[in-house]
């Protein structure tokens, strides 16, 4: 009989999912791809850029009206990390051009071992579009001691 008791009792009883701990992990996964999208994007363009003994060039300015630009050993064009074409680029610099007309800027993140001619006309695109102030960031000089 005490079968059969157990049974009815088991069947009477609810299923009840706890969701708290599923939350949890949500939660947990979503810091964790946003932490490593943060890094990636860094992590996945090598861009070594040239040296100077002056301060780094780059000045604070809002991020939607200013266009970053990578260009990489090979002559590939990024923007912000994400590999972008020269027609593409050409349609971005026009839209911050239109953003904010007077404090639109430009930065170009130039391999070093890409050709001066090659960041010339990168300047003359941003030109074209509209952006008068453009930046070339450059790495401090090492220091040897």
């Amino acid at each position: 009989m005490s079968l059969g008791n157990r049974l009815s009792q088991e069947s009477e009883q609810e299923a009840q999912i706890n969701i708290v701990p599923l939350v949890d992990v949500a939660l947990v996964l979503l810091i964790i791809f946003m932490l490593t999208a943060t890094f990636s994007k860094s992590a996945a363009l090598q861009v070594r850029l040239p040296e100077t003994s002056g301060r780094s060039s780059s000045a604070a300015q809002p991020q939607n009206s200013r266009l970053e630009i990578q260009v990489d050993s090979h002559g590939a064009l990024y923007n912000s990390g994400k590999p972008i074409s020269e027609e593409r680029l050409k349609t971005a610099l026009a839209e911050c051009a239109n953003r904010d007309k007077n404090r639109s800027e430009v930065v170009i993140q130039g391999d070093q071992a890409v050709s001066y001619g090659y960041v010339a006309h990168i300047l003359d695109l941003a030109r074209d579009a509209g952006i008068s102030k453009a930046t070339l960031e450059m790495a401090p000089k090492q220091q040897v001691k």
